[in-house]
């Protein structure tokens, strides 16, 4: 897990490997409350981790904006910092009724489940850097991961609904990071040594 402070240190970016983020979503669907609840917040991790959705959009989807074209399973993103939008989600969320589980959650009760799924997290591994978790580490990482793992920048920017460039870059594109660095020396074969 790296955690990288920005803003003078007054807050931080955490950005986790594939391997953690499976086990904090794992560790989401662990808590200890009653099943309805841990079902909110597993689903509501899952929207941000592997759909790249704002804690304002995860409170609006609808099990009415799930759709499924040549892409797999997909979301109808409600407009609202952005313009419409459409991403893809895990076949996990096929099934999960959102009118029942997300729809209508305030930010405040959002932040209550992240912290929950932070504190299981930390119990499991001890790493204390997980209490600064929010969910928008968690739609953070999800396109870090897209930009890793080489997909179109531009097509990556209209999956998570970004306007700006500008923005885009300089929040969620962090070209200095070893990951991404790797991938593209790959695409350079004279950096290549065989």
């Amino acid at each position: 897990m790296r955690k990288i402070s920005f803003d003078s240190g007054k807050g931080y970016r955490l950005y986790m490997s594939e391997s953690e983020l499976s086990q904090y979503l794992a560790c989401a669907k662990q808590t200890p409350q009653r099943a309805d609840l841990r079902d909110k917040i597993s689903i509501s991790c899952l929207l941000a981790a592997r759909g790249g959705l704002r804690v304002s959009e995860i409170s609006k989807i609808k099990c009415e904006n799930r759709f499924t074209d040549e892409r797999g399973l997909c979301l109808r993103v409600p407009e609202g910092k952005s313009k419409y939008r459409e991403t893809m989600i895990p076949p996990e969320l096929q099934w999960a009724d959102f009118d029942k589980f997300t729809y209508g959650t305030s930010r405040a009760t959002f932040s209550r489940w992240i912290k929950r799924v932070n504190e299981i997290y930390y119990e499991k591994t001890g790493d204390s850097d997980i209490h600064h978790c929010t969910y928008h580490d968690l739609r953070r990482n999800f396109i870090h991961r897209l930009v890793i793992l080489g997909l179109n920048i531009k097509y990556i920017q209209t999956l998570s609904g970004h306007k700006s460039d500008t923005v885009f870059y300089k929040h969620y594109v962090d070209i200095h990071s070893a990951e991404f660095g790797g991938n593209q020396r790959e695409l350079v074969p004279w950096l290549n040594s065989d």
